[in-house]
């Protein structure tokens, strides 16, 4: 699964197809916004900025056991809080609603972008 943003490069032909001819599905989102594949997109960040190694790779395969590390780890011990900080495995077999246990983010902006000019 290739997923992306509207992008003019991931959307050229010559990558597409480059995706379909080693079986790679896509997701785009609809209008560019990240907000639209929410999940996906926290995903994609806990991978990247919470496990190392931030490195070159010599070969596929050297990438390729990194990844799977990471994703054994981000569902067998990673506890998430949009789970009752169960990691992914372990909530899968729970029964009924899981209660969020996630932070809530405040957006907060200048004063002047509330009007307040002074």
């Amino acid at each position: 699964m290739h997923h992306s943003d509207r992008g003019v490069q991931y959307c050229s032909g010559t990558y597409v197809d480059i995706l379909f001819s080693r079986g790679i599905a896509i997701s785009i989102t609809q209008s560019g916004n990240p907000y639209d594949n929410a999940l996906t997109e926290r995903m994609n960040g806990i991978i990247k900025n919470e496990f190392p190694p931030k490195k070159v790779y010599q070969n596929y395969n050297e990438a390729k056991k990194a990844i799977e590390k990471t994703v054994i780890i981000y569902n067998d011990m990673r506890p998430h809080g949009s789970l009752d900080n169960k990691t992914p495995n372990e909530a899968q077999y729970l029964q009924g609603e899981i209660p969020k246990k996630w932070k809530s983010y405040k957006k907060s902006y200048p004063s002047i972008c509330n009007g307040d000019l002074n």
